[in-house]
């Protein structure tokens, strides 16, 4: 993108070259981060690097509430580009410098033959691992009807939680000079067709048009009824902060009752997170900060915590960080959309584009257009 204008009436519009990055959750963040971190020693004067949230604050929706799992699990990402590619690196190192390493298992029925949850290809192992029962962590209760695998481990399995390290990115990229607007919508971007480049993109700071292109002829397919399941945290029984355990993650799915989805976390400073819990649907609004969690499947979820955590079943669960993750669900498989678009396909343009102009000067981490990435791959 070549320049950043905002419709702010307490300063004139400014001109300059520069990075938009629409949304400012974990990926807006990362890539943020990451693209100033890469581009602080380049041959040429840094862009100038701005993020519009719509939303009041800073990692609103899933990023700061889901569970925070990482996974390399040997999927292509031929063609996702560099800015992706610095991103993910950067969570592996800090997965790595935090004691983020995690090991997920999967729980099923003794001669289970139906389809398992996940798969048995989403992990980093090859095929699953059959471990005892008795690998599984202490506060994870079982039974003997059951078998456990396990599908990923580290290195290439990690875990970072959310309400740390959203706070952490947001303090990292403003002391990098990146530049954030909250409570902002893209009101209109001027094209440059000949470079498949922004020339400009407009901005208001108050509540208005929510319209990123207005033109745009090309439509995600997104089913805005559906967000991600609700979920709580509780603490472990019986830790023990002195003991550096890993992150591990629990898949329940598979026994419990019905079509439940149900998955336990535990997260090195003593919580448990309790997801994969289904949300009824309803259409969700139009800013994140909005949603909440769901009183009447927070209480369903009460009784699966006391049949499958160590916790007393007789007491009343102590839990808090109750939420519901704000994510549209991707209509098709569920895969993340991580792509270049054509600017051609955004606009109203009509006959055949203008030949493209290139430079070999072009930094390749900046090369101009839109790169659209619909979330984090977990």
């Amino acid at each position: 993108m070549d320049s950043f204008r905002s419709d702010s009436p307490e300063q004139a519009p400014e001109q300059q070259d520069g990075v938009v990055i629409i949304g400012g959750g974990i990926i807006g963040l990362s890539t943020a981060y990451s693209l100033a971190l890469a581009l602080q020693n380049g041959r040429r004067p840094m862009p100038r690097i701005t993020i519009i949230e719509s939303s009041d604050r800073l990692c609103p929706a899933a990023s700061s509430q889901a569970t925070g799992g990482l996974g390399d699990f040997g999927d292509n990402h031929t063609g996702f580009g560099g800015i992706i590619s610095l991103t993910y690196q950067m969570h592996v190192d800090m997965a790595a410098q935090y004691n983020g390493e995690e090991v997920v298992y999967r729980l099923t029925p003794k001669g289970f033959t139906g389809s398992p949850s996940p798969s048995d290809g989403w992990g980093s192992e090859n095929t699953p691992v059959p471990v005892p029962l008795s690998e599984l962590p202490s506060w994870a209760r079982t039974s003997d009807d059951w078998e456990a695998q396990r599908l990923s481990t580290g290195p290439k399995g990690a875990h970072l939680d959310p309400t740390l390290f959203c706070p952490f990115l947001a303090e990292r990229v403003k002391e990098l000079g990146v530049h954030v607007e909250l409570g902002a919508n893209v009101t209109s971007v001027a094209m440059d067709h000949t470079k498949q480049r922004f020339s400009s993109v407009r901005i208001r700071k108050s509540s208005g048009s929510t319209s990123v292109l207005p033109y745009a002829k090309v439509k995600l397919p997104m089913n805005s009824t559906n967000t991600a399941g609700n979920h709580m945290r509780i603490r472990m029984p019986d830790w023990n902060p002195n003991r550096k355990e890993k992150s591990v993650q629990v898949y329940y799915t598979n026994v419990t009752p019905g079509e439940t989805r149900f998955d336990v976390t535990s997260f090195t400073n003593g919580d448990l997170y309790i997801g994969g819990w289904g949300a009824i649907p309803e259409e969700v609004p139009e800013l994140a900060t909005a949603i909440h969690a769901q009183p009447s499947e927070i209480e369903a979820m009460i009784p699966c915590v006391k049949r499958h955590v160590t916790v007393n079943p007789d007491k009343d669960l102590e839990y808090f960080n109750a939420g519901r993750c704000y994510r549209p669900t991707i209509i098709g498989p569920n895969r993340p959309i991580i792509t270049k678009l054509d600017v051609d396909l955004l606009t109203k343009h009509e006959g055949p584009a203008p030949a493209l102009q290139t430079s070999s000067s072009e930094d390749p981490l900046v090369v101009g257009g839109l790169v659209i990435n619909t979330r984090a791959f977990q």
